[in-house]
């Protein structure tokens, strides 16, 4: 007994799981024309999928279908979270007291719910994926702030002012009502002057007042980029093609009705392809041939667009290319290590920066003499490019006392290039010849260590 079975003017057309001739493909059996076969393709296979990126539906989708949007916004979240976050006062002391008890809290619990990793990370991902991300502040008169806690930019709803932006301080002037709805609870803020909008410096929004999701600008490699995913994967589950019939007889000219196509359909998804579950092998009852209609993989060069897209977003997002996967980019293991460095050199360092300069506005930093620092010279990455820049600087030291040694320079010359915070007065205009011995063993004994040969001399930084 056949499991599927069409029938044409009572006569079996097709069977599926007939004991006929085997059939391993998809099957599109369309009108007689060619453009009949074109527009069933387009139709079955979902060709149009193409979305524009700007609104809150299609900025998750775009996160979360693009695997090279996810990656750079989860690793950029890490990376700034790696960074070290200190409070000193304006002479670079640090706090003490009340203030030291205020901007602990703030800074290294913001919620009950957040620590600061947990904090800057959510923070940087929705302001990568969104281009702004709204902060509340809970104020408790007479005490100050005693929370904050991010706004997910999807559950903002904003009502702007229509005025002009040149007459007012702060952003939340230009706020006319301001929602949030989140789990289904829609919660109206009144004191939208406790709501500070951090934002990065992406494409300017039509609005004026927050900057799109520079997410927008990438509309073209992300369609691209998913799209090569799913070619990739119906690739490997199943070719396109169509079935057509090569019989010679009149009931095997007659197309199947739309009805009967989309009831094949349902059939061949649910009982064949490459699942556990499903049958590999499909039988009919009659002559019929299977006309391949996708290029094979190797020809579409899919892996080579796949970096091409993957290149552009990096450099819209900030992300050194070498640092994704190979197979989309990324280089060896030992060729990553300068990438890193580049990475918060280039893009984390400055991106921290700017937040900490936004962190002191929100918190009224200023007014209590506050300055707020984050550092990532704590990491290995960021150490190894110290350890350079010392033994560049030994060196230049050796080679520039090397030449006072060889009467080339004088030794104030010397001491002035190094940059020294002191000198022998008497020896200023001297060269090295001019030294007595004794002067000699003196200058010996100060910059150099008789065990390690080592140059010892104390300069500035």
């Amino acid at each position: 007994m056949a499991l599927f079975e069409l029938k044409v003017g009572g006569k079996p057309l097709l069977r599926i799981g007939a004991d006929k001739a085997a059939i391993v493909a998809k099957n599109y059996n369309v009108g007689n024309s060619p453009l009949d076969y074109i527009n069933s393709m387009m139709y079955n296979s979902n060709v149009v999928d193409y979305f524009e990126i700007g609104t809150n539906k299609t900025i998750i989708k775009a996160v979360n279908e693009c695997p090279q949007i996810g990656t750079i916004l989860i690793r950029r979240a890490q990376q700034i979270s790696n960074g070290i976050t200190t409070v000193k006062n304006q002479d670079g002391e640090e706090l003490s007291g009340k203030l030291l008890t205020k901007y602990s809290q703030l800074i290294d619990k913001p919620n009950v719910f957040m620590n600061r990793v947990q904090y800057v990370s959510l923070r940087e991902m929705y302001a990568l994926a969104w281009g702004w991300v709204a902060e509340y502040k809970e104020v408790v008169p007479g005490f100050g702030i005693k929370s904050r806690r991010i706004l997910k930019p999807e559950c903002c709803e904003i009502v702007w002012e229509n005025k002009s932006m040149f007459f007012a301080e702060n952003k939340h002037d230009y706020i006319k009502s301001f929602h949030y709805n989140e789990n289904g609870v829609r919660t109206r803020i009144n004191d939208v002057e406790n709501i500070y909008f951090y934002t990065n410096p992406n494409v300017i929004s039509m609005n004026g007042y927050l900057p799109e999701s520079p997410l927008k600008t990438l509309t073209n490699p992300i369609n691209a980029s998913i799209k090569n995913y799913k070619s990739r994967i119906r690739s490997i589950g199943s070719p396109w093609g169509f079935v057509s019939q090569t019989g010679k007889d009149d009931t095997s000219n007659i197309p199947m009705s739309p009805d009967e196509v989309e009831e094949f359909h349902k059939r061949y998804r649910e009982q064949y392809g490459v699942e556990d579950h499903q049958n590999e092998l499909m039988f009919a009852n009659g002559p019929f041939q299977f006309n391949p209609i996708m290029p094979p993989v190797k020809d579409l060069q899919l892996l080579e667009l796949l970096k091409s897209d993957s290149g552009v977003i990096c450099d819209v997002l900030g992300y050194e290319f070498d640092l994704l996967a190979r197979d989309i980019g990324g280089v060896a293991l030992n060729n990553k290590k300068e990438a890193g460095r580049n990475q918060y050199q280039n893009y984390v360092i400055p991106q921290a920066k700017n937040w900490d300069e936004q962190e002191m506005e929100s918190l009224g930093a200023a007014k209590d003499g506050v300055i707020i620092h984050t550092t990532f010279d704590h990491l290995p990455i960021m150490q190894a490019d110290r350890n350079e820049e010392s033994q560049a600087r030994l060196n230049n030291i050796r080679a520039i006392l090397s030449q006072f040694t060889s009467n080339m320079i004088s030794y104030g010359e010397a001491m002035e290039v190094l940059q020294a915070k002191t000198m022998i007065e008497a020896w200023r205009d001297k060269f090295w010849i001019d030294l007595t011995d004794e002067e000699r063993r003196t200058f010996a004994e100060i910059n150099i260590n008789a065990t390690t040969n080592d140059i010892n001399t104390t300069t500035n930084d």
